[in-house]
């Protein structure tokens, strides 16, 4: 019985050899790529870790790495700190975490609600939380939740809806650099560093940029100030003289630091419809950027705007509401989600075609490219590569091997 199953199996891989010799020769010539090379794209491997793996509350707001390569994560909990094999909490004041960032000395500084502090190694080397929320006048301690934390070469920036606040480390000095005064009409609603620079998104104000003692309007950027969210500012090129900015509403732009232009992509109504919420320049996968929405999972464009991944719920992501993309030293791509986190292996060279993901059925024995197609011949049958959006694979049976005509 096992004899036949063998000469039954040969024979399966020797026609479906066959076929796949059948069908480049009727439609094309050999075109020297004999290997597997992903110009298309399958899907990355990733791993996701749910509430039950880390034991604490499902929302994820913020995510960052230490020297060392510990991650931090903001977690509507508390904080956490995962080492690749266990995880860790570390108690803050009023618990929940919406912010992170680090210095180039290493110190991890947190935002939390009505609390900012940083780090430090405590009694027994693990790190504890030191709140700085005494070197804050009394009469603006009521600051709600800090939504961003920012390190620059001018100081360390926590940002809340009304208030940046500007800690000197050196001095330690707390200093209160901007106020939007009170009620929502005027409120912070972004920030970002970018080349060392600060940028703060004022509601019916614009864009400010941080210059010396004082916060300019960025020329042109008064279009931005009745829409609700610019989700991303980061260098547009090498040299950090143009800058890339992208709105929900409006799409993207790039700012020269004189004036503002429309950049096309092909993603801009998807973040539209999908709500973005955060994006980062990926520095271990140049010129791609990554995007977080609150509906439609990652999206991974390059910097003509084109899109290279989308990593979502069907493709398998615990949850399709993300609040924030980090990437690590290691170039992984790590998502802070609704429900869990995903860490998703970007910069690695390798990535699957599979049955859940892209339609492949069957045990694959041979795969080819030819004329920039993907073929793969499996014990299902033939089937070649299609990139619309999705990525899946599709039947040659049905598509073209019975309609061909063979030439004399």
């Amino acid at each position: 019985m096992s004899g036949h199953f063998r000469k039954g199996r040969k024979v399966l891989k020797i026609t479906v050899g066959l076929l796949i010799f059948l069908y480049i020769g009727l439609f094309g010539g050999a075109s020297g790529e004999g290997f597997l090379y992903c110009q298309t794209p399958g899907m990355k491997f990733f791993k996701n870790y749910s509430p039950e793996d880390y034991m604490l509350h499902h929302q994820n707001w913020c995510i960052t790495q230490d020297q060392r390569g510990i991650i931090y994560i903001g977690n509507h909990g508390n904080l956490m700190e995962y080492d690749s094999v266990s995880w860790r909490h570390i108690s803050i004041p009023n618990e929940s975490v919406r912010s992170l960032a680090v210095d180039r000395s290493g110190t991890i500084y947190v935002g939390g609600v009505n609390d900012f502090g940083f780090l430090a190694p405590g009694s027994y080397g693990q790190m504890k939380y030191i709140s700085l929320l005494e070197y804050v006048d009394e009469k603006v301690r009521n600051f709600s939740h800090v939504w961003r934390a920012h390190v620059t070469g001018e100081g360390i920036f926590f940002r809340t809806s009304r208030y940046v606040f500007c800690w000197n480390p050196e001095k330690k000095q707390m200093v209160v650099e901007l106020e939007s005064g009170e009620g929502d009409e005027f409120r912070f609603n972004g920030s970002f560093d970018c080349m060392g620079k600060l940028f703060i998104k004022q509601r019916k104000i614009g864009i400010l940029q941080k210059k010396g003692n004082s916060y300019k309007l960025i020329p042109g950027s008064e279009i931005f100030a009745p829409i609700g969210v610019v989700f991303m500012i980061v260098p547009f090129d090498t040299s950090g003289e143009k800058l890339l900015i992208g709105t929900r509403e409006m799409g993207f732009f790039i700012y020269d630091g004189k004036s503002l232009e429309q950049f096309s992509t092909e993603v801009e109504h998807y973040l539209k419809e999908k709500k973005a919420t955060h994006g980062i320049k990926l520095s271990q996968s140049p010129g791609h950027i990554a995007i977080a929405t609150l509906r439609g999972g990652v999206v991974v464009t390059d910097l003509q705007g084109r899109l290279k991944y989308l990593f979502t719920k069907e493709t398998g992501l615990l949850d399709n509401n993300v609040k924030y993309v980090f990437e690590d030293a290691q170039g992984n791509l790590w998502a802070a989600l609704n429900t869990g986190i995903a860490k998703i292996e970007y910069s690695s060279p390798l990535s699957v075609y599979n049955d859940e993901h892209s339609h492949l059925p069957g045990v694959v024995y041979s795969v080819t490219r030819q004329t920039g197609r993907l073929y793969s011949g499996t014990s299902e049958g033939l089937f070649y590569l299609v990139q619309n959006g999705k990525i899946f694979f599709c039947s040659l049976f049905t598509q073209h091997l019975f309609l061909c005509k063979i030439a004399p």
